[in-house]
């Protein structure tokens, strides 16, 4: 979804028609660029490697291996609409 987002604005950045019919693989490299989830991806990573190193009893350490207990409630419809 992010990927779509990035290549819409860059198809319009660099005035690339509809009818060009150019794959977004190209777009990105007349951009010169990388996908944005691919970059997002690498810094999620980078950052868990960070709190891996961290002491185990870090509040960020802890919440990597934190599970929930029970069970969420479900949602009234009729709060939300209904309409799903």
């Amino acid at each position: 979804m992010i990927d779509t987002f990035q290549t819409k604005y860059l198809r319009m950045i660099l005035k690339i028609k509809w009818q060009q019919h150019i794959p977004n693989k190209t777009v990105l490299e007349m951009a010169e660029v990388d996908n944005v989830s691919d970059k997002l991806r690498r810094r999620r990573w980078s950052w868990i490697r960070h709190i891996l190193r961290k002491d185990p009893k870090d509040d960020c350490a802890v919440s990597l291996g934190w599970t929930p207990e029970g069970r969420r409630k479900r949602a009234d419809r009729k709060q939300h609409g209904g309409g799903w």
